[in-house]
């Protein structure tokens, strides 16, 4: 996976989880806010019912209940009594399953909670009091508007996040394009030398600090390098100029040598030493030639960044 590639999955990941965290928190505040809203409302509802509460809950004209429109501040409304029993008005659309946490409240054994539950396929908000002994008040209110705010608010949610890591992922894009384009270059004036071998190229020092760094410290690598390559030509050039005298002279020694009954003893005498001292001579030379060779290398090692671009080299010369 390339360095591009990482930083803009780096970047979209990080919107994404921040996106995440704050559609949570928002979801969740949200979701509190308005089940609060609904258990105010149901409270409400318990409250403007205090003007019945000493009345019968079974009254001879029906309950005392008033019926309350579904979808209205409660849409259910009915009594458990202790054994069991509901009563609700007549003129309700059904009545809410009785659990026994809300029979338990009816006896007194238990003060008032609120519980969801799903009544005729729709959730809804009870809220279950104690109203007279041994009877218990459960007014409730389906969560339908609740639900489709949330719904939409999940949905909406997700939409965003889709869009933030999208846009994230744009510009972590941009910006990879942006700070990565002085390492580009770098890379592709490495190709360019891999494939031209043109150690004289240089990298324009460009963007931050550290590609700044990186680009002239690769310069200065070429131009070392550049240096030693053309020491060694250099070297390669002196050594065959020197070497080529005295191997012309020894080979022609002998081929002289090897002609046999043309040569006088004294002269093949002379001729032998001539070819050792030749050999010792060239032996020097190729010491010599090894020699300057360590010196080129160990001074590009030691030489500063600032050395000099002029450099005399020493060349050892034959005497003969």
């Amino acid at each position: 996976m390339s360095l591009r590639t990482r930083l803009v999955l780096g970047a979209a990941a990080a919107v994404a989880v921040a996106v995440i965290a704050v559609a949570l928190f928002a979801y969740d505040a949200t979701s509190n806010r308005l089940h609060n809203q609904i258990d105010a409302t149901l409270r409400d509802r318990v409250r403007s019912l205090d003007e019945v509460r000493g009345r019968p809950i079974d009254e001879p004209g029906g309950v005392v209940l008033p019926r309350i429109p579904y979808g209205g501040p409660a849409a259910f409304a009915q009594f458990v009594v202790q054994d069991g029993r509901i009563f609700y008005p007549r003129d309700q659309a059904g009545t809410l399953p009785v659990s026994p946490r809300a029979r338990s409240v009816a006896v007194g054994g238990r003060g008032e909670f609120f519980e969801e539950i799903s009544v005729q396929g729709h959730d809804v908000r009870v809220l279950t009091v104690p109203w007279i002994e041994g009877v218990a008040l459960q007014v409730a209110r389906p969560l339908d508007e609740v639900n489709n705010v949330l719904h939409d608010l999940r949905w909406l949610f997700f939409g965003a996040a889709v869009v933030g890591v999208l846009i994230a992922g744009g510009l972590g894009w941009l910006a990879a394009n942006t700070a990565l384009r002085p390492v580009r270059r770098l890379t592709n004036a490495t190709e360019e030398i891999r494939r031209t071998h043109d150690l004289r190229q240089r990298v324009e020092p460009s963007g931050g600090r550290e590609l700044v760094t990186l680009a002239t410290g690769f310069n200065e690598l070429l131009g070392e390098l550049d240096e030693s390559v053309t020491a060694q030509r250099r070297l390669v050039a002196d050594a065959s100029h020197e070497l080529r005298t005295p191997l012309t002279s020894l080979r022609t020694n002998v081929e002289l040598l090897g002609r046999e009954g043309e040569l006088e003893p004294s002269d093949r005498t002379r001729l032998r030493h001539d070819i050792d001292a030749q050999i010792g001579e060239l032996t020097t030379l190729i010491g010599g030639v090894i020699d300057l060779a360590m010196w080129n290398r160990c001074s590009l090692m030691a030489s500063s960044p600032m050395r000099s671009s002029k450099r005399r080299s020493t060349t050892p010369r034959s005497t003969s």
